[in-house]
């Protein structure tokens, strides 16, 4: 299970994801997770990542893309959680497949 936190601000869904904690997720599985239809849907996800002493925040679009977040991005994290979602063990499998599935179509090309 994954725990995912829900922003709303200035009205669009972020969500926020620990990517220290386990499974770092690509492009590929943000994609997955942003989706409306096959996963929760959202405008941008925040996904921490690094450690406590050297920490990074990655953003994504729901086309896969990342890019620095912008500082109005960063403050989202210090608002109130709007929702928390916990993904199903086979919904962050689908993630992960979705990732080296990508990997594996890079490589081949």
């Amino acid at each position: 299970m994954m725990v995912v936190k829900g922003f709303v601000a200035e009205g669009k869904d972020y969500l926020v994801l620990d990517g220290t904690k386990g499974f770092m997720p690509g492009p590929a599985a943000m994609r997955l997770l942003m989706d409306k239809q096959e996963g929760v849907g959202a405008d941008k996800a925040l996904v921490l990542a690094g450690s406590h002493e050297h920490a990074a925040i990655c953003a994504f679009l729901p086309d896969g893309s990342s890019a620095a977040p912008s500082r109005r991005e960063l403050q989202v994290l210090r608002g109130k959680v709007s929702y928390e979602l916990r993904l199903t063990d086979s919904f962050v499998a689908r993630m992960r497949e979705a990732d080296r599935s990508a990997e594996c179509l890079m490589a081949a090309s």
